[in-house]
């Protein structure tokens, strides 16, 4: 995937290669603004096939339970998705693990739980998720680990980076930044 962003992709013309588990639809234009009109911001990563990146602008969510169901619509496109800092709930959660093709998630600043977190195991091609001050603890590890395509998991904030079992090597868990002059420093558990 790179580390460009969609901006980056968009600006120099190239589209990143992407493996996905289930075929991507064609994206109907009349789904898509619904989906705009409910306050979502859209962009287009890939063409061929349709793979989106997908924001809920922070506090948009007070009724995230009914936009999140909206998703539902386009749930093969959905590649990223940030719906971080919008009250989303384990519950809300149920609609998310049907998006297969989704490599990219951030539940930061949500109230979820591990009982949410059990759910993700349905995403099959997940290789980023960002759960920064979440209400998980180290319940969660042994599920994370259970994802196979997980490859890195943000967790500052919450009470993982203090209990980070050892034997997760082959996943990368990022519990904190440090600052030192001009370079920022992660720091993270094996």
């Amino acid at each position: 995937m790179g580390s460009g962003s969609s901006e980056d992709h968009a600006q120099s013309g190239e589209h990143p290669v992407v493996t996905l588990k289930t075929p991507a639809p064609k994206i109907n234009s009349a789904t898509l603004n619904t989906i705009k009109n409910a306050g979502f911001v859209i962009k287009q990563i890939s063409y061929n096939p349709d793979l989106l990146d997908i924001t809920l602008p922070s506090k948009e969510g007070v009724s995230g339970n009914d936009k999140i169901k909206l998703l539902s619509a386009i749930k093969g496109n959905i590649y990223w998705l940030n719906i971080s800092d919008n009250q989303i709930t384990d519950d809300q959660l149920s609609v998310v693990k049907t998006f297969a093709n989704l490599q990219r998630l951030r539940l930061d600043e949500n109230p979820v739980t591990d009982k949410g977190i059990q759910q993700l195991k349905a995403l099959p091609a997940l290789e980023s998720l960002n759960l920064c001050n979440t209400k998980i603890t180290a319940a969660s590890v042994p599920v994370l680990k259970e994802i196979k395509s997980l490859k890195t998991v943000y967790v500052w904030g919450t009470s993982i980076g203090a209990q980070m079992p050892q034997d997760s090597a082959a996943l990368r868990v990022v519990s904190a930044f440090a600052k030192s002059g001009d370079k920022t420093e992660v720091i993270n558990k094996p």
